[in-house]
């Protein structure tokens, strides 16, 4: 449920057109990833038991940190390419 609000936070963004709405859209998407990584360790815990977890978290974070390190990048060229973040919005959105 956590990720589907994330979604949908990320997508409502491209329906904006009031600081307001901004702010709401970007109040949602602030509670919620900090929810995601605490059901993401409950997650791990639970499939993988408690003695492995450092060792399953570091390899999966190592994913996630790629992710954040190519996705600014890839967000850039792909609004010097199209020239609006409309489609980067729905591909980061539907990436969650």
């Amino acid at each position: 449920m956590v990720f589907v609000i994330f979604g949908v936070s990320t997508l409502y963004l491209l329906a904006v057109d009031s600081t307001a709405g901004a702010f709401v859209a970007s109040g949602l998407i602030g509670c919620v990833s900090g929810g995601s990584n605490v059901v993401i360790s409950i997650l791990y815990a639970d499939y993988y038991g408690r003695n492995s977890l450092g060792r399953i978290r570091g390899v999966s974070e190592t994913g996630v940190l790629i992710g954040q390190a190519v996705g600014p990048l890839l967000a850039g060229i792909l609004f010097d390419t199209r020239g609006s973040y409309s489609f980067v919005f729905i591909l980061f959105g539907a990436l969650l």
